[in-house]
This record gives structure tokens, C-alpha cells and sequence, in this order.
């Protein structure tokens, strides 16, 4: 794969990636030399126990960051080689020694912290730290699995020596536990373990509502972490807190490790000739490849508002992205319309026989603009519906550059190629497209907040 590090904005930007409307080089964290072979920990072992959904041990990115137990650890600990699957001390049908992601959220979580440099791919922020696997669900989760993971940790470090100094909690339980406050106190006072939480991502005030969080206000051990955005200014999906939030730090739309089975098409950062079609909208007065439409009500297209082929005041690579105002929605329900763009493109090279193709880009809006559906025109002339389970939610939250992939139908009619996205968004919202592509290549990487 290629050095994907300048699409990293949460380590470090140059201006060069991913900028946005009033965004700051200075939202990036900057840690010291965390994309350079010899890493950042100056030759010290630094275990982080990441209390999550699991990870893909097969990741070139993570194979070399895994802490691996040995035969009399597992043993003593009742784990596998590669971690902790804590849902199994409550629920005994489940392999403890199962620590596979069936998710993304792990995997993700992980190469942020410890992907392993080694000049492609990814970099984490700690990249040559090693990382204590614990399955414990997902993004939310069981408190009972959770205080089974803190037991689990102790008993590694206490009656194994196992140096671990961090424990990593990207989950939100909703509600509140004197158990938990307990749990991350007695960590922090046997072992020295400071547990770092994600105040969570539904833009709820941790001060008022019940969240797992929120009872570690003053817990010493602890620190409850907000994200930001591009602009260094707080992600608009954040939770946040003026005593149950420590800090902020970047945390939406971050590029890192996903399973192999979550790969995503992602146009920018695939193998030279594997993009079929690209258009990166760099306002170089060369005809754009890729025109964009609204599709009216009736079901013709019209010239999007306002539209501008190459506008330089945002893009996820090169100079510039395309931006248009949605203002011509085929539905209104309330404040939000449901607003479909079509993208067209003619004489697209068509996959070898037998080989799959994706439609792939880059997006922004400072509001929420959520995927809701997508069509594709077919070799017969009929449109076909194309169903992916990054619609809805999980992509383009808002205040965040993000990327959105469909698989295309071997019938795809490439040749008069013709797109349509359905966006549920507030109306008169400004939104901007870049690395418009068709491709055969996917990798297991992807944006996640």
C-alpha cells in the first residue's frame, strides 16, 4: 500500500491534505517522530491495554503491535496469544482466546494508537507501543465486560508483570457506575494505570446526562477525552463537559486500520491503474472528468447552485474540490430535505472480466449530510439500487472530510456512467466533493469518528 501518513490530519498537516473551511494546522497533535521507523517510545516497551471490539491480527499495519501472550501467560490468565476476550467471564459459550474484530471499531481504534511504521500505510500516534488486545463489544457495550477487562488487566500486571501504563476505553455506557469509578481507581493506585475514555459522539453535555463517563470527574486516574475537528475547535458530534472533560483531541474523520473484511475503495490512496475513472477538481482549467447534477423532483437533473468546480477553500488532497449548495431537494421533512446528486462521466474503462468495481469519494459538509441511498444506470438503460451498510449514520456527521464507497453491478453501464446519491441533509446546506473515482482495488482503511 502507499504512505497514507499526509491523510493522518490528526498527527500532523502541512496544508497539503485535507483542509477545510477555517481549518487550523494547529488541530493537529504533533506528536514527535510518530511516522519514523524507530518510533517515539526512545526504546521502551510501552503496553497499552485497548479495551475495545477486537482487532484484525492480520493487518500489516498492526501484526508487529500486538502484544503477544506466552504459553504459561495464557495459561495463568485464561487468555489466547493474541488477547482477552472479556464477554466470555460472563458468558462461558463465548472463546476467551477470540479477539477477532467483527466490527471496525477496534481495529480502527488501534492503529491510531500503535500502527506500526514501516513507510506505507498507516502510522499510529505511539506507533511502536504494544498493544494489550481485550474484547469487550464494541462502541457500547456491557459495564459487567468492562469491570471484567479491568480485572483482567490487574491480574496481568500484578501476578504476571505484565508493564502496562495505559488503558484505552473508545466505548460509552449509558449510564453512570460507582463500580467503574471503583475499578479505574484501584487500577490506578495498584498499578500505576492511567485509563484514558471517549466522552462520546452524540453531542450530549456529560455534566448533565447519564453516561459512563461521567462519574470519573474526579478520579485522578482518569482522563475523559472530547474530539475536535480540522478548525482545532470541538467536533459538533462530540459530547463534551465543562467538569467531565478533561481534553480534546482530533476525532473526526481520522484515517486508520480496519479489518480486512471492512476494506473500503478509497481513490486516493490505491495502487497506481487502479483508479478506472479520477477527478480531484483541482481547478487547472483541464475539463473536469466528472460532472455533477441535481436531480429534481421530477426526476430530470438541473446545474447544482452555486457550483464550482475547482474551490480552493477546501479539499482532501491537491488544490482544490468541487462545492455546491443543496437547495433543490426532492422531498422537505421539516428542516432537512432529501437531496440526490447525480455523477456522471462518459467513456469510464470498464474492469477486466470478472473483476469487481467500486465508486468511491471524498466528502465534507459543516453539517450533518448522511448517505441515504444510491442508484446506478445499467448496460440496459434501467437503474438498479445499491445497498451498503455505510449509508445512513456512520458517514459524513458533519465538520469532517469522509469517504463513501458503493460496489457496482457487473452491468454497470460504464460507458454513459451515471451515478445517483441520495444525501438527507439540512436544506441550503454547502457541501464539497473530492477524489471522485471508479476502481478495482480496495484496503482494509477507512474514516471513522
Amino acid at each position: 500500500s502507499k504512505d497514507m501518513t499526509a491523510y493522518q490530519w490528526g498527527f500532523g498537516n502541512d496544508d497539503s491534505t485535507l483542509q477545510t473551511p477555517g481549518s487550523s494546522n494547529a488541530a493537529s497533535a504533533n506528536p514527535p517522530s510518530w511516522n519514523e521507523p524507530d518510533g517515539n517510545m526512545d526504546g521502551d516497551e510501552v503496553v497499552v491495554a485497548i479495551l475495545d471490539g477486537g482487532i484484525d491480527a492480520n493487518h500489516p499495519d498492526l501484526d508487529g503491535s500486538i502484544y503477544r501472550f506466552s504459553a504459561d501467560q495464557q495459561h495463568a490468565l485464561g487468555c489466547g496469544e493474541y488477547g482477552y476476550n472479556a464477554e466470555a467471564a460472563a458468558n462461558p459459550a463465548l472463546d476467551a482466546a477470540d479477539v477477532t474484530d467483527n466490527g471496525n471499531h477496534g481495529t480502527h481504534c488501534a492503529g491510531i494508537i500503535a500502527a506500526e511504521w514501516d513507510g506505507a500505510g498507516t502510522s499510529g500516534i505511539a506507533s511502536d507501543a504494544k498493544l494489550m488486545v481485550i474484547k469487550n463489544g464494541d462502541a457500547t457495550t456491557s459495564l459487567v465486560d468492562q469491570l471484567n477487562a479491568y480485572a483482567f488487566v490487574k491480574k496481568a500486571v500484578l501476578e504476571q508483570g505484565i508493564d502496562v501504563r495505559v488503558t484505552s476505553n473508545s466505548w460509552v455506557v449509558a449510564q453512570t457506575s460507582r463500580a467503574l469509578d471503583a475499578a479505574v481507581r484501584d487500577l490506578g493506585e495498584s498499578c500505576g494505570i492511567v485509563s484514558v475514555f471517549g466522552a462520546g459522539n452524540w453531542a450530549q453535555d456529560n455534566d448533565e446526562s447519564l453516561y459512563s463517563a461521567s462519574i470519573l470527574k474526579d478520579n485522578p486516574y482518569a482522563a475523559v477525552v472530547a474530539a475536535t475537528n480540522t478548525a482545532d475547535e470541538l467536533w459538533d458530534r462530540s459530547h463534551y463537559g465543562a467538569t467531565t472533560v478533561d481534553l480534546g483531541a482530533p476525532g473526526g474523520g481520522i484515517l486508520s486500520t480496519v479489518p480486512f473484511s471492512r476494506s473500503r475503495y478509497l481513490p486516493d490512496i490505491v495502487d497506481d491503474g487502479a483508479n478506472l475513472l479520477y477527478e480531484g477538481f483541482d481547478g487547472d482549467g483541464a475539463p473536469s472528468a466528472v460532472t455533477l447534477a441535481a436531480v429534481t423532483a421530477e426526476g430530470g437533473t438541473a446545474p447544482l447552485s452555486d457550483a464550482d468546480y475547482g474551490d480552493a477553500t477546501a479539499f482532501a488532497t491537491g488544490s482544490g474540490s468541487f462545492s455546491a449548495t443543496l437547495d433543490q431537494p426532492v422531498e422537505v421533512h421539516g428542516a432537512n430535505g432529501m437531496h440526490v446528486v447525480e455523477f456522471a462521466a462518459t467513456d469510464v474503462a470498464a474492469p477486466a472480466e470478472g473483476a469487481g468495481a467500486s465508486f468511491g469519494l471524498s466528502m465534507y459538509t459543516e453539517a450533518l449530510a448522511a448517505p441515504y441511498a444510491a442508484q446506478v444506470k445499467l448496460a440496459d438503460g434501467t437503474w438498479a439500487s445499491i445497498d451498503d451498510s455505510e449509508h445512513g449514520a456512520a458517514k459524513c456527521l458533519g465538520q469532517t472530510w469522509d469517504a463513501l464507497d458503493l460496489d457496482l453491478p457487473a452491468d454497470t453501464d460504464f460507458s454513459d456512467f451515471r451515478l445517483r446519491v441520495t444525501f438527507v441533509a439540512p436544506l441550503d446546506t454547502r457541501i464539497w466533493f473530492d477524489s471522485v473515482g471508479v476502481g478495482t482495488q480496495k484496503g482494509p482503511y477507512d474514516y471513522l469518528s
